[in-house]
C-alpha cells in the first residue's frame, strides 16, 4: 500500500505558516534583544549615576577619614529600600554602607571598576551590580591640594521591574505570534482553496475528456500565468494523441479494406470453380489463381508485421560494414524480369568502394522497397539510375525518369496506405505500404528518406544520414 502524500493545497498551507513562523520568530527575537539591550542599558546608566551621585558626597581631607555627608545618602539606606551601597576609601575603610547589609562583609577584591552584572542580593532577589573607582568632592577649606586617591562605590539594585517588563514583552509576543499564526493559516487555507480553484477545474476538465473530445481545446477563462504553458502543451498533446488516434483508426479500416479484396477475389474464383464441373486443367488454372491472391496477402501480412515490429522498437539491428555496389546488383537482379517487361534500363552507378555500417538485411529491405517502386511507376521506356555520394551524406539515391509525383502528394507518399491513384484496388498490385515501409526502417537504420520532382522532370529518392 503506498503511502499517501500531502495535497498541493496542504503543502501551499503549511509552507506560508512556516515562512510566516519564521518570520515571526526573527521578527519577536530582534525586538525582545532590541527592548531587553535598551532595558538594561537605562537600569545599568542609573546605577552608574546613582554611584556618582555617592562619591560627590564624600569629601577629601588632608587628615583623618573623608567625610561623608550622611543626610544626602537618606535617599540609598532606607530600610524598605531595596538598592543596597557600600563606599570604601583605597585603604578599605568603610565610610558608609547600607543599613540592609548588616554585619555581613562586601568587598571587591579587584583594584579595578566592576562592570554592571548580575548579582544575588542580601535579600535573595535577583539584582544588577556596579562598583566604580572615583574621585572623591575637593573642597580647599579642608584639604591643601587634591591627593588624586580614589574611593570605591559599590551599588546594587534589585532588577525585578526589567524582569516584569521583559516577562511581559515576550508573554505578549508569544500571544500575538500564536494569535498571527491562527488567523494566517486560516486565512491561507481560504487563499489558497481560491488560488488552486483553476487547477481544479483543469483537473475536472481532463478527468472529463474521452476519445471523442480530444480536438476540443481546454480554456479556463482566468487561468493563471504559471499554468497557462501547461494548458498549452496539454492541449498539443491531445491534438497528437488525436492525430494518432485518426492514424490508428485509418489505419484499421485501411488492412480491414486490403484485406477484404484479396479474400473477396479468392471466395468469386471458388464459387465461379464450384459452380460448374471443370476439367483438371480448369481447377488448376483456379488454384493457380487463388495462390497468386494468397502471394499477394502474404506480402501484406509480412509487411503489416515488419512495420509493427518497427512501431513497437521490437526491430533488432545487426550493424557489420556492408559494401553498397553487391547489394544493389542484387536486387537489380530480382527486379529484372519486371524492368524489362517495361521497357526500363536500370544503371547502378555505386562505386565499388563505397560502404557503410548498416544491418544488410534491413537495407536490403528498404533498398527493395524504393526499387520495386521505381521499377512499377516509372514510365516505360524509361530510366533508373542508383548512385551514392557519401561525401556529401548521400547513402543512396534512386532517380527514375517520371512521371513527376503530383505536388499536392509529394508529402504524402510515405504514409501508410496511400496511393496517387485514385482508384483503391488499381492492379491489385500496390498497398501503400512500400514507402511507409522504407521510412520505417531508414529511422531504424538512422537514415532519413527524402522525395523530390527535379526540374528536369525526374523523380529522386535520397536516402541520407540522419540530421543531414
Amino acid at each position: 500500500m503506498t503511502k499517501r502524500s500531502l495535497s498541493l493545497r496542504a503543502r501551499l498551507t503549511v509552507l506560508v505558516v512556516a515562512v510566516l513562523f519564521f518570520s515571526l520568530l526573527g521578527f519577536s527575537i530582534a525586538i525582545e534583544v532590541m527592548v531587553r539591550s535598551s532595558l538594561w542599558s537605562q537600569f545599568d546608566e542609573r546605577l552608574v549615576a546613582d554611584a556618582k551621585a555617592i562619591a560627590n558626597n564624600v569629601e577629601e581631607r588632608d587628615e583623618g577619614p573623608w567625610e561623608i555627608e550622611t543626610g544626602a545618602l537618606d535617599d540609598f539606606q532606607r530600610p524598605t529600600d531595596e538598592q543596597v551601597f557600600e563606599v570604601t576609601m583605597d585603604d578599605g575603610s568603610v565610610l558608609a554602607r547600607s543599613t540592609s547589609l548588616g554585619t555581613s562583609t562586601w568587598r571587591e577584591s579587584a583594584s579595578t571598576a566592576v562592570s554592571p552584572r548580575t548579582t544575588e542580593l542580601p535579600n535573595g532577589d535577583r539584582g544588577r551590580l556596579v562598583s566604580l573607582l572615583l574621585k572623591p568632592r575637593y573642597d580647599q577649606e579642608f584639604a591643601s591640594r587634591a591627593s588624586g586617591r580614589l574611593l570605591r562605590v559599590t551599588i546594587a539594585s534589585p532588577t525585578r521591574e526589567v524582569d516584569v517588563a521583559l516577562f511581559s514583552l515576550r508573554l505578549l509576543l508569544l500571544l500575538s505570534g500564536f494569535a498571527t499564526l491562527a488567523g494566517a493559516a486560516i486565512v491561507s487555507v481560504t487563499v489558497v482553496r481560491r488560488g488552486l480553484r483553476p487547477l481544479l477545474n483543469l483537473s475536472q476538465d481532463i478527468a472529463a475528456l474521452d476519445a471523442s473530445k480530444l480536438l476540443s481545446p481546454i480554456s479556463q477563462p482566468g487561468l493563471p500565468a504559471e499554468l497557462e504553458p501547461v494548458v498549452s502543451k496539454l492541449n498539443e498533446l491531445l491534438g497528437r494523441l488525436e492525430n494518432s488516434m485518426s492514424r490508428e483508426r485509418r489505419f484499421s479500416a485501411d488492412v480491414s479494406h486490403e484485406l477484404r479484396t484479396p479474400l473477396a477475389g479468392i471466395r468469386s474464383i471458388l464459387e465461379v470453380t464450384a459452380s460448374r464441373d471443370r476439367s483438371s486443367a480448369e481447377f488448376r488454372e483456379a488454384i493457380q489463381q487463388v495462390l497468386a491472391v494468397v502471394e499477394q496477402m502474404t506480402t501484406l501480412v509480412e509487411t503489416l508485421l515488419t512495420l509493427a515490429r518497427l512501431d513497437a522498437k521490437q526491430f533488432t539491428t545487426e550493424r557489420k560494414d556492408v559494401r553498397l555496389r553487391p547489394v544493389v546488383d542484387e536486387l537489380l537482379r530480382a527486379l529484372a524480369g519486371d524492368a524489362q517487361a517495361r521497357s526500363l534500363r536500370c544503371e547502378n552507378l555505386v562505386s565499388d568502394e563505397v560502404s557503410m555500417s548498416t544491418d544488410v538485411s534491413a537495407l536490403r529491405l528498404l533498398l527493395g522497397n524504393l526499387l520495386r517502386n521505381a521499377v512499377q511507376y516509372t514510365e516505360k521506356g524509361g530510366t533508373i539510375a542508383i548512385n551514392s555520394d557519401l561525401s556529401r551524406g548521400i547513402c543512396v539515391e534512386v532517380v527514375d525518369s517520371g512521371p513527376a509525383i503530383p505536388t499536392d502528394a509529394i508529402n504524402r507518399i510515405f504514409e501508410r496506405f496511400y496511393r496517387v491513384e485514385t482508384s483503391r484496388t488499381d492492379s491489385g498490385q500496390h498497398h501503400g505500404l512500400g514507402l511507409s515501409l522504407v521510412r520505417s526502417l531508414a529511422e531504424a537504420l538512422d537514415l532519413a528518406v527524402t522525395a523530390e520532382n527535379r526540374h528536369d522532370g525526374k523523380v529522386a529518392f535520397t536516402v541520407t544520414r540522419a540530421g543531414k
